[in-house]
């Protein structure tokens, strides 16, 4: 694709509304989105021109995302990469309904408690539009945007199965292979694989 039709695809992303989008495939313009985070700050993919973005969906309680916290993998892959300057956001989306919503002081609690070295405390999806954007349907799934805005990964953290902290520190990183390539300017190997996990249920 030519830099600059890649680049008028990727700004007419940005002025579609998010529910249009189904799905994102890698090799595409990301959707965009907004979300406020816990902390009531709002993030929008355009504040991240320029830098690589890993979006990692989390789920409070789902065995799979608690693994890969126990282990030590997510907050040691958080670190790693936010010294290299990638942003690093964690989502948690739910239908709306106060009764799946969770609320900003309990994500900060969750964030204390999974040592969450994220670039910004958890953002609040609270109406499952940028999950619905993403065509995200579990939690841990994980997206990986360049800096000129474009999809190069989506899927599953790693090659475990995400059923034990001990699974996930034998596996092959999929964040990891992904960005170590696109870092050094190199094409993504491996830009889709299929997501594990708990489902998500964001149903309006």
């Amino acid at each position: 694709m030519k830099p600059l039709l890649g680049h008028l695809l990727w700004i007419s992303s940005l002025l579609m509304p998010a529910t249009a989008l189904a799905t994102a495939t890698p090799g595409d313009p990301a959707p965009a989105f907004r979300a406020n985070d816990a902390a009531g700050q709002p993030h929008t993919l355009t504040d991240y021109i320029g830098d690589w973005v890993v979006l990692e969906w989390f789920h409070p309680g789902c065995e799979a995302v608690e693994n890969h916290y126990d282990s030590g993998n997510f907050p040691r892959l958080q670190e790693r990469y936010r010294e290299q300057g990638v942003k690093w956001l964690t989502i948690i989306s739910s239908a709306p309904g106060p009764e799946n919503v969770i609320e900003a002081e309990e994500a900060l609690k969750l964030e204390e408690s999974h040592d969450l070295h994220a670039s910004a405390p958890v953002l609040l999806d609270d109406t499952s539009v940028v999950a619905r954007a993403y065509g995200v349907s579990k939690a841990p799934q994980i997206y990986i945007i360049d800096p000129r805005g474009t999809l190069v990964y989506s899927g599953a953290p790693d090659d475990s199965d995400g059923s034990s902290p001990e699974a996930i520190e034998a596996a092959t990183s999929h964040i990891e292979a992904a960005l170590e390539a696109g870092l050094a300017g190199e094409t993504v190997e491996t830009p889709r694989t299929e997501a594990y996990g708990c489902e998500l249920d964001l149903d309006i």
